[in-house]
């Protein structure tokens, strides 16, 4: 290969990596500039880990599906409360299913600069469960997750807890994948 041909495709690529280095500050808008947002995410409940099966059986998971209001404050901190629907598998007897509904709080500390493309965070707080003739149950949800910057205010999320039963409940990790998106325009004091 020529010399020249050789600088040709190193320039272009050079030229490639600059831009897609250079994309997330385009976009970049702040998260916390929007006050309100929505959510909507799948669900997958691992219940195997804590009963002694395997972790990575995925088809044993259970499933689920969640809808959020998102609440920004500053300083990295939002108020996120879930509603959410899911099925419940017996410990005991594989064919024994229960739907239950839950509504909870929880509290989100979002890591580095929201400004960037990648936003992990921290999250915990408290669930009511109402499951289909059982007693209330009260589950606290302690996780870690991620959101991913698609528009300034879409964003892809990814979340996992540990929901660590208080009453009537079993502990289980929950796995949810889905989408925020931050309603209204931006703070116009920040811009």
């Amino acid at each position: 290969m020529p010399i020249r041909l050789k600088n040709t495709i190193m320039n272009r690529n050079l030229i490639v990596i600059l831009i897609l280095m250079a994309v997330p500050v385009f976009i970049s808008a702040q998260f916390y500039d929007f006050k309100h947002g929505i959510g909507a995410r799948k669900t997958l409940l691992d219940f195997n880990t804590f009963r002694g099966k395997s972790s990575t059986a995925f088809r044993d998971y259970r499933n689920g599906f969640e809808l959020s209001y998102i609440r920004n404050f500053k300083q990295n901190l939002s108020l996120v409360l879930p509603v959410g629907a899911a099925v419940y598998q017996d410990s005991l007897l594989d064919c024994a299913k229960t739907p239950f509904v839950y509504v909870g709080a929880q509290g989100k500390y979002g890591f580095y600069k929201p400004t960037n493309w990648f936003m992990p965070y921290v999250v915990g707080g408290a669930n009511v469960i109402l499951p289909k003739g059982k007693d209330l149950a009260i589950q606290i949800p302690i996780g870690i997750g991620a959101a991913f910057k698609v528009h300034p205010q879409v964003y892809l999320n990814w979340q996992s807890d540990y929901r660590l039963s208080v009453s009537n409940w079993e502990n289980h990790l929950q796995h949810a994948f889905g989408f925020i998106y931050m309603l209204g325009n931006r703070d116009r004091k920040s811009v």
